[in-house]
């Protein structure tokens, strides 16, 4: 698919990593297969886009891989088992892609949010939530732009991005 993308619709300045799935339930019980099945499309399809993107950048003379995560990059917490050691995965994947790829001009950096999105998804389960306690998509947008676009006296490698109203 990313090859095909490519070919149909050129080389992007800018790939925004956003894949994730995850699995949450008691270690005892996290079927193996669905934790593999997790680190393939937290990891391991992260490794596929650098792969089919950032060799092209390279030759373009430049580019930007964002990739988006949370923090559970930085915390197990019960019934994450199956989330947080494949985002922890990421977020050091990304730190091998930034020490490789930006040397030759491709900015790498990793946006962790720390929020629930104000999507649809998150309101059916927090329907009388305050605003301020949910990140905004466009305001995710906005800061992801940013980033990738700083110059390159200042790229940054490691973001963390959270509501107002979150409680940390």
């Amino acid at each position: 698919m990313l090859e095909r993308i490519k070919k149909e619709q050129g080389l992007p300045k800018v790939v925004i990593y956003n894949a994730s799935i995850a699995t949450f339930a008691h270690y005892a019980k996290l079927d193996p297969a669905l934790f593999e099945r997790n680190f393939r499309a937290n990891t391991t399809s992260l490794l596929v886009t650098a792969q089919v993107f950032g060799p092209d950048m390279v030759d373009a003379g430049g580019g930007a891989i964002i990739i988006t995560g949370n923090t559970s990059a930085r915390r197990g917490i019960p019934r994450f088992v199956g989330f947080a050691p494949t985002k922890a995965s990421q977020m050091i994947l990304g730190e091998s892609l930034v020490r490789e790829l930006g040397p030759q001009n491709v900015h790498v950096a990793y946006v962790m949010i720390d929020a629930m999105i104000d999507m649809p998804f998150a309101r059916k389960q927090m329907p009388d939530a305050p605003a301020e306690k949910l990140a905004q998509p466009e305001d995710i947008a906005g800061e992801v732009f940013h980033i990738a676009h700083q110059p390159r006296s200042t790229w940054s490698y490691l973001h963390e991005i959270r509501p107002f109203g979150e409680k940390w």
